[in-house]
């Protein structure tokens, strides 16, 4: 057991006490404590006691970054939206009162517009979440996932920004069905992931042989094969 959350309602001096009862009962264990008072933070939980209740928050250290993966980032859209998604989800998911609730998603609001979140709409996307937490609650039936959306194999590719999003897209479990794709079809997808590059758009290692006598230079550049080859006709 690591985290312990404890709910004390007696005298500080006699929970001390039990603490030092508790840490001889194992000599390779020993509990340290940290006494929140009123309010206390507990795994990403701000929790309080207020007028005899417990009252729920996010918690949020001090030293905490609002630094996610930026929208301008060369990496799938999924990966990038999945920090706000997070969010969102543990913002509905936390028993939260009204007023807290509001302060997380404007936060989240927040947190999207400085790492380039400008066009995605949050409070659409806590609507969606909302609805579906309502719809979960008319039911205590799992959802039950149809034979055609069975997983039968992950095929892992290199990512190459718009073209894999589309294939993702096209691609998805609910609309995959074996009977669809050949392996033509797929092979052909595939081979569209890097566009061709041209050799004097490459960098690498080159060899120039003089025009007048037998000399060769060979040299590496990790630029441009035709920018380098223009230095050396200058």
């Amino acid at each position: 057991m690591d985290d312990v959350l404890l709910l004390w309602d007696g005298p500080v001096g006699v929970f001390q006490s039990f603490m030092d009862a508790l840490n001889t009962r194992y000599p390779t264990i020993e509990f340290t404590t940290e006494i929140g008072g009123k309010e206390i933070g507990f795994f990403g939980l701000k929790i309080s006691i207020f007028h005899g209740h417990h009252a729920f928050g996010v918690y949020r250290k001090s030293s905490s970054t609002d630094i996610m993966i930026n929208n301008s980032s060369f990496c799938p859209s999924s990966h990038k939206m999945a920090a706000l998604h997070s969010l969102i989800h543990r913002a509905v998911k936390l028993p939260l009162n009204e007023e807290e609730f509001h302060k997380e998603v404007g936060i989240i609001r927040y947190l999207a517009s400085i790492n380039g979140y400008k066009n995605i709409d949050v409070d659409n996307l806590v609507r969606k979440r909302l609805e579906r937490k309502s719809i979960d609650l008319t039911t205590a039936l799992p959802r039950v996932r149809r034979p055609e959306q069975k997983r039968c194999r992950w095929v892992r590719i290199p990512y190459a920004g718009d073209l894999s999003d589309k294939i993702g897209r096209l691609m998805k479990p609910r609309y995959l069905k074996p009977a669809y794709y050949s392996v033509n079809t797929i092979r052909s997808l595939l081979f569209k992931l890097k566009d061709p590059v041209a050799k004097a758009e490459r960098s690498g290692v080159c060899r120039l042989p003089c025009n007048d006598c037998n000399a060769v230079y060979i040299g590496e550049t990790g630029r441009q094969f035709q920018i380098r080859l223009h230095e050396h006709l200058d």
